[in-house]
């Protein structure tokens, strides 16, 4: 009873401004949340609901029960007016005990999906943390399996020296601003990590807006992500060097894997010097049921459905929001073992960047054995080392990387 009668009133307070919300306590239970398997959370926040309704009710009951009891006791003793004054007191706080287990549970509102408070507003977070909203499920489709590097032109060489920043870039081509090939790195800054993108589009595929292309790198630039320079962020870069700019001839399809578009599209041939430094972002169909775009995990291929999502409710588009998560996957990894780790753009749901995903990034892009060969494996140290690493080592057939799927629902 006082645990109602404490979330009602707290509940209240927040109603007219009178208290602030207590986001430690909203935090911790999301965070267990995400911590049961995601076929269980709607039962759990229906059981969440429920409970506390069914605890209001049985309250009110109970307090009945007593002020009746007590009623009788007085009324044998002091006559029919004690009586009357003992049930309006009970009814009154049977009302208020109602009225606050309402106002904990639905968080002041009628609607238990519209609040920001009381058990409501957690219950709400809870749903947004992998129930329902695009972007949540934009991680749904979990780690697809290994898949080896067939083709010997998908392979490359590990780049050598000096990679300060941690980026799979070296210092030394980023000072001169191009690979040793002439391939151009423009703004390249050895400090500060840099991120090459090469989009590619089906026939008919809309191309990234200057809106788009502005809100990636923007979102990228906000990452918490530490540098040798103390700058924040990880600078991404447009780069346009395909033919009719990115457009291709043939359909971009994706199943459940995309080592066809791998195979057909990131080759020596069709990326130039590009081939390893680059990172190729083919929009085009993904068939896959619900599925909104893969990535590899990690490596340099991201494949993003060209439907566009105007129920997705984000500061960015939907588009936008799922090209950042497959580059997270290219870029990352698996962060402590996991493809989809804690919250945020590569967790269940953010936007912004998980705190285990940035301590990752923070020490480099994740190596990507299966391009490379050589290197170390997630969960091991990155790449950011002085160490020269000798270039022309024979590529590992057997190496494997993961391609992630990320999929779509219902609106937040």
């Amino acid at each position: 009873m006082l645990l109602v009668l404490v979330s009602g009133g707290y509940v209240v307070a927040r109603r007219f401004g009178l208290v602030g919300p207590v986001p430690e306590l909203r935090n911790g239970v999301v965070t267990a949340f995400e911590g049961l398997p995601r076929g269980s959370r709607p039962v759990f926040v229906v059981l969440f609901v429920v409970l506390g309704l069914l605890g209001g009710l049985w309250l009110v009951a109970k307090l009945g029960y007593l002020s009746l009891k007590w009623g009788s006791r007085l009324n044998s003793k002091s006559g029919s007016s004690s009586l009357l004054i003992v049930g309006v007191v009970a009814g009154v706080c049977m009302l208020a005990v109602a009225f606050g287990t309402s106002l904990a549970v639905l968080g002041g509102t009628t609607s238990m999906w519209e609040s920001d408070s009381g058990a409501a507003g957690t219950a709400s977070d809870l749903q947004e943390a992998g129930m329902s909203s695009s972007l949540d499920a934009a991680v749904e489709g979990d780690t697809l399996g290994p898949a080896s590097m067939r083709s010997v032109d998908g392979q490359c060489s590990r780049p050598s020296g000096t990679d300060n920043d941690g980026d799979r870039l070296p210092d030394a081509w980023e000072r001169r601003g191009s690979t040793p090939d002439g391939t151009p790195l423009p703004d390249a800054d050895p400090d500060r990590k840099d991120l090459y993108i090469q989009p590619i589009y089906e026939p008919g595929a809309e191309r990234f807006t200057d809106e788009e292309k502005a809100q990636l790198r923007r979102v990228w630039d906000e990452m918490p992500v530490t540098n040798p320079s103390g700058e924040t962020g990880i600078e991404l870069h447009f780069v346009d060097r395909w033919p009719n700019q990115g457009r291709v001839e043939n359909p971009i399809t994706a199943d459940r894997n995309i080592r066809s578009v791998r195979e057909e599209y990131y080759t020596h041939e069709g990326m130039g010097g590009g081939h390893c430094r680059y990172h190729l972002v083919a929009v085009g169909t993904v068939t896959s049921e619900s599925v909104a775009g893969y990535g590899d995990t990690p490596g340099f291929v991201s494949v993003v459905d060209s439907t566009r999502n105007p129920s997705y409710n984000g500061s960015v588009t939907f588009r936008v929001a799922v090209t950042t998560h497959e580059l997270l996957h290219n870029t990352a990894g698996r962060v402590n073992g996991n493809a989809h780790p804690g919250t945020g753009w590569l967790g269940t749901g953010g936007e912004y960047l998980g705190s285990g995903t940035k301590q990752d990034l923070d020490d480099g892009f994740a190596p990507p054995k299966s391009y490379w060969g050589t290197g170390r494996e997630n969960g091991e140290q990155r790449s950011r080392s002085a160490s020269a690493h000798p270039v022309g080592e024979a590529p590992d057939i057997a190496a494997r990387s993961e391609t992630c799927g990320a999929v779509t629902s219902a609106s937040p």
